[in-house]
């Protein structure tokens, strides 16, 4: 079966818990011996698909789960939580990431039928056929040799792209580049606004941009994203000052200003109230672990 072959190609590769690199172009492998509880992280745009295991991700009330059977599909940054309910070292929870390509995203779309509907959701789960699983295989298979890596990866990341295009998962990529205007201009947004953190975003100055009234602009975001319009701010300027404490060494104080925080104690009671603890001691704690952070949307709309 294709689940078996996966999962052994997975079982070979994943030598360490934690992540595993694959691939240079944004393929990798996670391990994880054990539960992991609840917690903050922020997403970039990727696929993931669970060789064993699974994993859930949180939007507010919504959660959503992948496993061997379902992948997930996250077509924009989101701020999320995640959750390992069951994993062990004998059957630990392994995973495959693929980073989503823009550029090959538009390339592929400019072949493919137009999209139609309305604005999809950034974050999809949907079942996983046997030919996807096939290509992700086969990509983890040619990495074990740097030449097969070289040639055979990229024409596979290319299949793996246009295989989740074709499917039901597609639609959280091509309304953003293809579909409904309302989900390329909250793309354009969601662009600007991770590229100026630090401007006082507010949802009239995000809707003008989107050249819609606020109650629109808000209700195509939420579409989109899950999330009202200031709580994705909120959210994202917390994970890119966690990031900015560190992986460039900034204090507390820097990383608030950098994102658009006035106020250090502010930040300070914010980043405790997501994250649990407070950022000093969030930092020592991190410091020995790998940390999913998203940073600009790129070009995912042309």
């Amino acid at each position: 079966m294709k689940q078996d072959e996966f999962l052994a190609a997975a079982r070979q590769l994943a030598v360490k818990d934690g992540v595993n690199k694959i691939h240079d172009d944004g393929v990798l492998l996670f391990r994880a011996s054990a539960p992991r509880p609840r917690g903050a992280v922020l997403y970039e745009p990727q696929m993931l698909f669970a060789a064993q295991g699974s994993k859930n991700l949180y939007v507010g009330d919504q959660c959503f789960r992948y496993d061997p059977r379902h992948m997930m599909v996250l077509s924009i940054p989101l701020p999320l939580e995640g959750e390992i309910p069951v994993a062990s070292k004998e059957d630990p929870y392994l995973a495959v990431k693929i980073s989503i390509q823009p550029q090959l995203v538009h390339e592929l779309t400019q072949q493919m039928e137009p999209a139609k509907g309305s604005s999809s959701p950034g974050l999809l789960v949907t079942p996983i056929d046997d030919a996807l699983i096939d290509a992700v295989t086969k990509l983890l298979l040619a990495s074990k040799r740097p030449q097969d890596a070289r040639i055979l990866g990229p024409p596979l990341i290319r299949e793996i792209h246009y295989r989740v295009l074709c499917g039901p998962q597609g639609s959280a990529l091509r309304a953003l580049v293809q579909g409904h205007p309302h989900g390329r201009h909250i793309a354009r947004v969601l662009t600007q606004i991770h590229g100026s953190l630090e401007e006082p975003w507010d949802v009239n100055a995000m809707a003008s941009k989107a050249h819609m009234s606020a109650s629109s602009f808000f209700r195509h975001f939420k579409a989109v994203t899950g999330m009202a319009p200031l709580s994705y701010i909120k959210s994202l300027r917390l994970h890119c000052a966690r990031s900015y404490m560190l992986h460039e060494g900034n204090t507390a104080s820097e990383a608030a200003f950098r994102v658009g925080y006035a106020s250090a104690s502010q930040f300070s009671r914010e980043f405790k109230r997501l994250f649990g603890r407070p950022p000093s001691e969030d930092l020592l704690q991190n410091r020995s672990q790998d940390v999913q952070l998203a940073w600009p949307l790129a070009t995912l709309v042309s």
